[in-house]
């Protein structure tokens, strides 16, 4: 749970950051969330765990990242284009 969490925070708050900054699709912004959640969660890791190794995980977290970050934001924009008004991205 605690990794869910702070996965979920750092996300969050970078998602965020990057929406109001403007200059970021969806997409863009879905890989940033998706690549920072598991940057959180192995942060937490390292730190629960007392061992720097779980670092070694992250190239193949931030791949998993980018890729299904890329396709839930292709999904999110097919969405808000069915949807009346949902064109605002």
């Amino acid at each position: 749970v605690v990794y869910s969490l702070a996965g979920g925070i750092v996300r969050f708050r970078v998602r965020l950051g990057l929406k109001n900054g403007r200059g970021f699709s969806a997409v863009g912004i879905s890989i940033a969330g998706g690549v920072s959640h598991n940057i959180g969660q192995v942060a937490v890791a390292v730190w629960v765990t007392g061992n720097k190794a779980v670092f070694y995980y992250l190239p193949v977290l931030v791949v998993a990242g980018v890729l299904t970050g890329m396709l839930m934001g292709m999904l999110a924009l097919r969405v808000m284009r069915a949807i009346p008004g949902g064109n605002q991205v």
